[in-house]
């Protein structure tokens, strides 16, 4: 007897899934072709995190495709969906519709586009969402058995509505999925349905805790209590601290709201889901009882939330009005600018995709007051940092004038150093003399040699005076250094001259040539080093600069701190400072 060829090409490619897969080929032939014992190995895999599952996933879609069963291949992607990677859910979805456009009936493709609705509400794809599901209700009109479907259209549309924060089409279809999933929650069709009863018993649970009806709230909660303690839902578990923390949250009991949430987070696995509504509650239950501090990690974690996945429920919006009071408060500027540009860009996204729901967001801040306050804050912050500018700027000149004056101060102190210490120098060769300070001067009662004679005769020659007058001359001015005329404050050129007994020109060209200046230097020369003199071996170190200078010829202090300085390459009181050390 000839077997069908489609039958030979199934047999053939079970065998080849069996030889490509030797995980699966371990297995009995029965548990490899169950749908239902595959799910539940992939189940049991994600609730232990585990990544092994992804390659099960793909390894079982390949055989599927093998078999060319459209309904085990349907199967093999609504795993996928529920179980694989949650970046690929969306191709998952898609090729559950087309498959079941291909092969299925009517019944499938609604089901298929409730699942692509699922996949959407969690991307907070709100609209597409509820297009989907109504696809799936167009679909669903020409299926008879159809209530399960319906129903859990009913469910998906609470969810999604609530999240909208529709709270009345939310309890309405929730409402809905409650009452007929609570009396047909029995697994059919490899689908647990008591999971759905459960899901909408937890959300109108929440929702009556939200509406302030505390009797019903607590009637939903003990129902709730007693299906999760089945030890297929424990994860579920926490739903109930969670609605009785927003049972107290809206009745302003903030105290007890706060207990009961944080009995959820304590409750949590670290790989649990990231809480937002815990921390949300939370977060403005601290921040209405004016414990912002508190309140503030609550917030900022729902912000690192969005940061990191660049999207964010409605709902949850109102962190961001409490985090820009916050900064408000705290007079910080530039994070009060920095939230209220997030709140800003989240209202648009919010405007772009469910712009619908918009106007029905409870708002502090509008749009047209977050523009003003981001144009108020923009100008505060470039005023501060215009000020901040100059104010550094300002420092920063101030520092570069006080680096220079202090290299300049260096440079000047080392050179008046060194003058002082060539002074030091030239007066300690001179520490045994008690006579001449500059030039030492033969006694005048010393006879002349020739040389000297012939010396005195070749100058004054040379400047066109007489031998005599040029020796007069010379021997006066030795006298005159050795005796201290220099210290008479009346002293002039011209009353030298009548002293000697010449005429002021001949003394003049004397004092050029012998002294190398002219006479007002040579007399400030020797008043200055007898004052120096003085200074430095302590003759007058107590005495005051004026006193200094009118003992040594000097009518003016000024002009004898001048001569000083031009003379020493310092000031009087800066020798003294240097002689002192």
């Amino acid at each position: 007897m000839k077997l069908p060829i489609t039958f030979l090409l199934q047999i053939l490619s079970i065998g080849i899934f069996l030889w490509v897969n030797p995980l699966l080929g371990q297995k009995k032939e029965t548990d490899v072709l169950s749908y239902q014992s595959f799910k539940a190995e992939i189940k049991h895999l994600a609730l232990a995190h585990d990544k092994n599952r992804f390659q099960k996933i793909d390894d079982y879609i390949a055989y599927a495709k093998l078999t060319q069963d459209p309904l085990i291949l349907w199967g093999s992607y609504d795993i996928a969906r529920l179980y694989g990677k949650p970046e690929l859910d969306t191709v998952y979805c898609d090729s559950m519709i087309w498959i079941a456009k291909k092969g299925l009936d009517s019944l499938k493709i609604a089901d298929s586009y409730v699942a692509k609705a699922m996949h959407l509400e969690l991307d907070y794809k709100y609209k597409r969402a509820l297009d989907a599901l109504t696809q799936a209700e167009e679909y669903l009109s020409n299926s008879t058995n159809n209530l399960y479907v319906k129903n859990s259209i009913h469910y998906t549309k609470g969810l999604i509505y609530e999240e909208m924060n529709e709270v009345a089409k939310a309890k309405e279809y929730l409402n809905k999925s409650y009452q007929f999933f609570k009396n047909n929650h029995k697994p059919s069709n490899h689908t647990d349905y008591n999971l759905y009863y459960l899901l909408s018993l937890s959300h109108i649970a929440s929702i009556s805790a939200y509406l302030k009806n505390d009797s019903l709230s607590k009637a939903y909660n003990q129902e709730l209590s007693k299906i999760v303690e089945n030890e297929n839902y424990l994860f579920h578990k926490n739903v109930i601290p969670i609605n009785a923390g927003i049972n107290h949250f809206v009745q302003t009991r903030y105290d007890s709201a706060i207990i009961k949430l944080n009995q959820s987070l304590n409750n949590q696995t670290p790989n649990s889901g990231v809480h937002l509504t815990e921390h949300y509650y939370i977060g403005l239950s601290y921040w209405y009882k004016n414990q912002k501090e508190k309140a503030l990690p609550y917030l900022l974690y729902i912000d690192s939330v969005y940061k990191a996945n660049h999207k964010l429920p409605q709902k949850f919006r109102p962190t961001y009005e409490r985090l820009i009071d916050y900064y408000h408060d705290k007079q910080d500027a530039e994070k009060q600018l920095f939230y209220v540009k997030k709140l800003l860009a989240l209202d648009k996204s919010f405007e772009r995709d469910y712009k619908y729901i918009l106007p029905q967001l409870e708002k502090t801040y509008t749009t047209q007051k977050l523009e003003e306050e981001k144009a108020y804050l923009q100008n505060l912050l470039k005023e501060k940092d215009y000020k901040q500018f100059w104010l550094v700027g300002g420092a920063s000149l101030v520092i570069i004038i006080l680096l220079i004056c202090g290299v300049l101060l260096f440079i000047r102190n080392k050179k008046l150093d060194q003058n002082f210490k060539k002074l030091e120098e030239h007066y300690h060769k001179q520490l045994d003399q008690n006579t001449k300070f500059i030039s030492q001067a033969e006694d005048p009662m010393q006879q002349e040699t020739i040389a000297e004679k012939m010396q005195y005769k070749s100058e004054a020659e040379n400047l066109g005076m007489s031998e005599n007058v040029y020796a007069l001359i010379t021997d006066y001015l030795q006298n005159f250094e050795l005796n201290k005329g220099y210290l008479d404050k009346n002293l002039n050129q011209q009353k030298m001259a009548e002293k000697i007994g010449t005429n002021s020109t001949y003394l003049s060209k004397v004092i050029n040539y012998q002294k190398n200046m002219n006479f007002s230097a040579y007399i400030h020369q020797l008043r200055i080093e007898d004052a120096t003199k003085s200074l430095y071996f302590g003759n007058e170190r107590n005495l005051s600069v004026h006193k200094i200078a009118k003992k040594h010829g000097y009518n003016s202090e000024k002009t004898f701190v001048r001569e000083f300085k031009r003379i020493n390459g310092m000031t009087p009181v800066q020798f003294l400072k240097r002689v002192k050390a």
